[in-house]
């Protein structure tokens, strides 16, 4: 039972990280005060919004698929959730599988997430829509006596 239950997690935690946040759009940033250029947002991704913290929103996407691998490699998934939609279904999946991971001892190995492809895709009412490709690296997923309870391979 508690092996299929860490199974059931790693299944969505995979599935929900290299899938995206479908329910849901990426993390939204504030519309900027006056126009950077007169090209398109596809020409000219360094005239996206910016953030606060002054990061660009394509350094952002690549900053918060980071803090997602910390958290994995910590169970620590306070500082992704700080900058994430509090209504991101997903995120809260996520969060509470690494937490469930973590839990009693456990831990994951590997689990690094890169971004391999970020691309802008459009501006809506509340923020920037960008499609990302994100690939993981090999997961180990540890009971607290250190047992494999599973493997996800890239």
């Amino acid at each position: 039972m508690h092996a299929a239950r860490r199974l059931a997690a790693l299944v969505a935690l995979a599935v929900v990280a290299l899938a995206g946040c479908s329910e849901e759009p990426e993390p939204r940033f504030a519309e900027p005060s006056e126009p950077t250029s007169s090209a398109s947002a596809t020409d000219m991704p360094d005239s996206s919004p910016v953030p606060p913290g002054g990061e660009s929103e394509r350094d952002f996407i690549d900053d918060y698929f980071g803090m997602i691998s910390e958290s994995l490699s910590t169970g620590d998934t306070s500082a992704w959730l700080s900058v994430s939609d509090a209504m991101c279904s997903n995120c809260a999946v996520i969060a509470k599988n690494v937490r469930d991971a973590y839990r009693d001892g456990g831990r994951i190995e590997g689990a690094v997430l890169s971004v391999v492809a970020a691309k802008f895709v459009r501006t809506e009412k509340l923020g920037s829509i960008w499609s990302v490709n994100v690939t993981s690296s090999r997961q180990r997923w540890l009971d607290n006596e250190g047992d494999v309870v599973q493997v996800v391979k890239p």
